[in-house]
């Protein structure tokens, strides 16, 4: 090897190594969250990866080159090509570095573990090695003595580098670590996400899974308690009115949930199932049985009698007949949310919290926060929920945001154990409009009724509970739940929805900006599904096909 083509491979080497990707973007927020004692081991880390992902690709190209000159001849063709395209898409895309200061006290074997981790099992990696290495190997010559200088050059490269960045994060992290100085220190550009609620978290999850760069910014903690997704659990069921389409949507929400729990490595569902009684003819619960049975969706009809046999916290004589699906169940909020947002941070993405946005400007692509701080995206996405109207008031023609609120009890001890085997109560049947879910992983028992809910002007106004609010909305449920005032009334939660007039879900472009509401109070149940669709949108740039299946208009 002569030197000049050391030097070159050198010389290339410290370009590419200096410009900032995810390794990077991980030894800057680890610096700037816990100082210069994160340099070695994040460096080491680097290094240690840059070893796994270069040895194996050395090693299969050192077999293509034995194998065939032909083939090394035009894999080095179609590595030229694929560095070109690297650049170009680069150059294209914008790229960010976003650094967000990792607080996460963890020792100095795990953050060397996470740093391999990251260079190491990134797919990109092993590609780019491949692309890259042949430009410089001389066929010619031996190729394991090539094999060591290379490796070796790039490795101590590496290492300089990340300890490098790491050091001087760590010397200015006095100043960058202050908010408004982060968003100075990182350039614009990117996806940034406004409300981390579940249309907003997994919306960033799915754009995050797709490689882009993502921030979300939050106006309270994650989960918010004021905010719909903030409660402990929602409900999930295949039942909807015939001829509205979200029934069958329903399979795509189950699919993206799935997709989810992998991630996650864990699922927030209990999938016990719902039931649904009805107690006057064309009440709700009967419509939501013919838009099961128009669907050929399966349920098990029941009459009265065997219903109060299974579930004895139903009142004999008080309803005409009873429905159970297993395709239904209670999402656990409160964990998906913490579980995305430690996901997200793991994966790369900036997580704001208590940062409220104050003001959009879709033409810049801009928001304003409440101390004045602005941040900059190439593509905003608002999904605030029942605070939407705040920063888009043009929409109160099509939204409109309504308080609730609901109660938590604790059931007769002699039904408890009914309850905790109990499905989620999609509908009690007449007009109340009234659905419970039970005692589930360590929540408790839920009452809520459509009737209880209010227009309101403002989702931040009359969110203390009324003292003996809770005692109505139980009572709503008899019958035909049987002893109702036995129901000891241990919690009531306000929350606040927007709802279109006809109960679809909503999205809006102006600018740089998508806004989403998929709420009208049955829009939990389709968040992973919601998130997935909205990142394709922003990718392709496909909003309307976003909003047909937003309306359920396409399966």
């Amino acid at each position: 090897m002569s030197f000049e083509n050391w030097a070159a491979f050198a010389a290339a080497s410290t370009i590419l190594l200096v410009i900032p990707g995810p390794t990077i973007l991980l030894v800057v927020s680890y610096a700037l969250g816990q100082g210069w004692r994160t340099a070695l081991p994040m460096a080491v880390g680097v290094a240690l990866g840059d070893f796994t992902a270069m040895t194996l690709s050395m090693l299969g190209i050192g077999a293509l080159l034995a194998a065939s000159a032909t083939v090394f001849t035009v894999l080095k063709v179609i590595g030229a090509c694929y560095l070109i395209y690297l650049g170009v898409k680069l150059f294209r895309a914008g790229g960010a570095l976003k650094a967000e200061p990792r607080t996460d006290a963890v020792s100095a074997a795990k953050m060397m573990a996470h740093a391999w981790l990251v260079t190491a099992l990134n797919p990109k990696s092993i590609t780019f090695f491949v692309a890259f290495l042949p430009q410089f190997l001389d066929r010619h010559a031996d190729f394991w003595p090539q094999m060591l200088i290379f490796e070796t050059t790039f490795l101590a490269l590496a290492f300089a580098n990340a300890f490098g960045y790491a050091l001087i994060a760590a010397r200015a992290r006095n100043v960058v670590r202050n908010p408004k100085a982060i968003r100075i220190f990182n350039r614009t550009g990117g996806t940034l996400l406004v409300g981390a609620g579940i249309a907003g978290l997994s919306t960033a999850w799915s754009l995050v899974k797709a490689g882009h760069s993502v921030s979300i910014v939050e106006q309270g903690p994650i989960p918010n308690p004021l905010a719909a997704s903030g409660d402990h659990h929602r409900i999930i069921r295949r039942a909807y009115r015939a001829g509205t389409g979200y029934g069958r949507l329903i399979t795509e929400a189950y699919d993206a949930w799935d997709e989810m729990w992998a991630d996650l490595g864990e699922s927030h569902l209990d999938a016990r199932g719902f039931l649904c009684i009805s107690r006057e003819p064309g009440d709700e619960a009967e419509e939501y049985r013919e838009g099961l049975e128009e669907g050929n969706f399966p349920f098990e009809l029941l009459d009265p009698a065997a219903a109060v046999e299974r579930w004895p916290f139903l009142e004999p004589g008080s309803f005409r007949y009873a429905y159970f699906s297993t395709e239904g169940g209670a999402l656990h909020c409160r964990r998906i949310a913490s579980g995305l947002s430690a996901w997200l941070r793991a994966n790369g993405a900036n997580v704001y919290e208590h940062s409220k946005v104050v003001e959009v400007d879709a033409e810049a692509g801009r928001i304003t926060l409440a101390g004045g701080e602005t941040m900059q995206a190439d593509r905003i996405v608002v999904t605030a929920g029942a605070w939407v109207l705040k920063l888009f008031p043009e929409l109160g023609g099509e939204l409109k945001t309504y308080r609730t609120a609901l109660a938590y009890v604790e059931p007769p001890a002699d039904l408890r154990v009914a309850w905790e085997t109990a499905p989620v109560i999609l509908d009690v049947g007449g007009v109340t409009d009234g659905y419970m879910i039970p005692l589930t992983r360590g929540a408790g028992m839920k009452f809520g009724s459509g009737l209880h809910k209010v227009p309101t002007s403002d989702a931040d106004r009359n969110r203390a509970p009324v003292p003996g609010e809770g005692e109505v909305i139980r009572n709503l449920f008899s019958p035909p739940i049987a002893r109702i005032a036995e129901y000891r009334v241990t919690e009531v939660v306000t929350c606040a929805y927007t709802f279109t007039a006809d109960e679809k879900f909503l999205a809006h472009e102006r600018g740089k900006c998508l806004v989403v509401s998929a709420c009208s109070g049955h829009g939990y149940k389709f968040g992973a599904a919601v998130g997935r669709r909205v990142a394709k949108a922003v990718g392709d740039g496909d909003v309307g096909g976003l909003k047909k299946w937003l309306r359920a208009e396409v399966a």
